[in-house]
Protein backbone atom coordinates (compact mmCIF):
# COMPACT_ATOMS: atom_id res chain seq x y z
CA UNK A 1 0.00 0.00 0.00
CA UNK A 2 1.30 3.55 -1.03
CA UNK A 3 1.84 6.21 1.82
CA UNK A 4 -1.28 8.17 2.07
CA UNK A 5 -0.42 11.15 3.88
CA UNK A 6 1.60 14.42 1.79
CA UNK A 7 2.68 11.85 -0.59
CA UNK A 8 3.64 12.57 -4.29
CA UNK A 9 4.33 9.66 -6.81
CA UNK A 10 5.92 10.96 -10.44
CA UNK A 11 5.00 8.96 -13.13
CA UNK A 12 6.98 9.51 -16.54
CA UNK A 13 5.51 8.40 -20.13
CA UNK A 14 8.05 7.16 -22.36
CA UNK A 15 8.75 6.48 -26.39
CA UNK A 16 11.46 4.12 -27.59
CA UNK A 17 11.89 2.58 -31.27
CA UNK A 18 12.49 -0.98 -28.88
CA UNK A 19 10.01 -1.42 -25.97
CA UNK A 20 11.84 -4.01 -23.40
CA UNK A 21 8.83 -6.25 -22.60
CA UNK A 22 6.70 -5.12 -19.28
CA UNK A 23 7.64 -1.64 -19.87
CA UNK A 24 5.57 1.71 -20.14
CA UNK A 25 5.04 3.16 -23.63
CA UNK A 26 3.23 6.60 -24.52
CA UNK A 27 0.87 6.25 -21.38
CA UNK A 28 0.32 6.20 -18.17
CA UNK A 29 -2.56 5.14 -16.36
CA UNK A 30 -3.08 4.87 -12.62
CA UNK A 31 -6.21 3.93 -10.56
CA UNK A 32 -7.78 4.63 -7.41
CA UNK A 33 -9.98 2.64 -5.41
CA UNK A 34 -11.86 4.12 -2.57
CA UNK A 35 -13.91 1.68 -0.46
CA UNK A 36 -16.78 3.20 1.94
CA UNK A 37 -17.91 -0.04 3.78
CA UNK A 38 -21.47 -0.96 3.71
CA UNK A 39 -21.67 2.50 1.41
CA UNK A 40 -20.04 0.82 -1.49
CA UNK A 41 -16.79 1.20 -3.67
CA UNK A 42 -15.76 3.40 -6.70
CA UNK A 43 -12.92 3.35 -8.43
CA UNK A 44 -11.41 5.98 -10.94
CA UNK A 45 -8.96 5.33 -13.81
CA UNK A 46 -7.36 7.91 -15.57
CA UNK A 47 -5.70 7.38 -19.50
CA UNK A 48 -3.25 10.23 -20.58
CA UNK A 49 0.15 10.08 -22.30
CA UNK A 50 1.79 12.84 -20.63
CA UNK A 51 4.11 12.82 -17.50
CA UNK A 52 2.26 13.77 -14.27
CA UNK A 53 2.87 13.99 -10.52
CA UNK A 54 -0.08 12.56 -7.93
CA UNK A 55 -0.24 14.17 -4.99
CA UNK A 56 -2.35 12.74 -2.20
CA UNK A 57 -3.11 13.49 1.15
CA UNK A 58 -5.54 11.93 4.16
CA UNK A 59 -4.48 13.80 6.97
CA UNK A 60 -7.87 15.69 8.67
CA UNK A 61 -5.56 18.69 9.49
CA UNK A 62 -4.79 19.20 6.12
CA UNK A 63 -7.75 17.89 4.44
CA UNK A 64 -8.07 14.85 2.14
CA UNK A 65 -7.44 14.60 -1.26
CA UNK A 66 -6.02 12.94 -4.68
CA UNK A 67 -4.48 15.42 -6.92
CA UNK A 68 -3.04 14.91 -10.90
CA UNK A 69 -1.01 17.33 -11.82
CA UNK A 70 -0.60 16.83 -16.29
CA UNK A 71 2.01 18.46 -18.36
CA UNK A 72 -0.77 18.07 -20.82
CA UNK A 73 -2.36 15.58 -23.09
CA UNK A 74 -5.98 14.42 -23.68
CA UNK A 75 -7.50 13.68 -20.04
CA UNK A 76 -9.85 10.08 -20.47
CA UNK A 77 -11.49 9.45 -17.12
CA UNK A 78 -12.84 6.46 -16.07
CA UNK A 79 -15.65 5.79 -13.35
CA UNK A 80 -15.78 2.52 -11.97
CA UNK A 81 -18.61 1.62 -9.42
CA UNK A 82 -19.38 -1.71 -7.99
CA UNK A 83 -20.72 -2.56 -4.40
CA UNK A 84 -17.18 -4.04 -3.74
CA UNK A 85 -13.73 -3.20 -4.62
CA UNK A 86 -13.71 -7.10 -6.23
CA UNK A 87 -16.57 -6.11 -8.40
CA UNK A 88 -14.57 -2.71 -9.25
CA UNK A 89 -11.79 -4.34 -10.65
CA UNK A 90 -13.69 -6.59 -12.58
Amino acid sequence: MLKSTNYTRTIWSRGVYTVPTGTNLYGNHPIYFRHRGDLGSHGVFLLNSNAMDIKINNAAADGEYLEYITLGGVLDFYSLAGPSPVRVAQ
